[in-house]
């Protein structure tokens, strides 16, 4: 029943919804704007409560740097 309301979730639904635990389930990356699994990501940090998952280290580390910056250029970046 699980895998059902994650496969008809939409990617804002799953933004909203922030994993808690590594799963199979896609979650976006918000820096590099990649959907990747919670399962394979290569890193994931937690800021204002919420657990955001990485494709790379590098996206890790850029979004530890500033990550009030990068929501921003996240939601920017989906406007557009």
């Amino acid at each position: 029943m699980l895998a059902k309301k994650e496969d008809s979730m939409t990617n804002q639904e799953i933004r909203d919804d922030p994993v808690q635990e590594p799963t199979s389930q896609t979650v976006h990356d918000p820096v590099c704007h990649m959907d990747i699994t919670a399962s394979s990501s290569a890193g994931n940090s937690e800021y204002e409560g919420r657990t955001y998952y990485f494709c790379s280290t590098s996206c890790t580390t850029e979004f530890n740097a500033d990550p009030a910056g990068v929501l921003k250029m996240e939601a920017e970046y989906h406007r557009n």
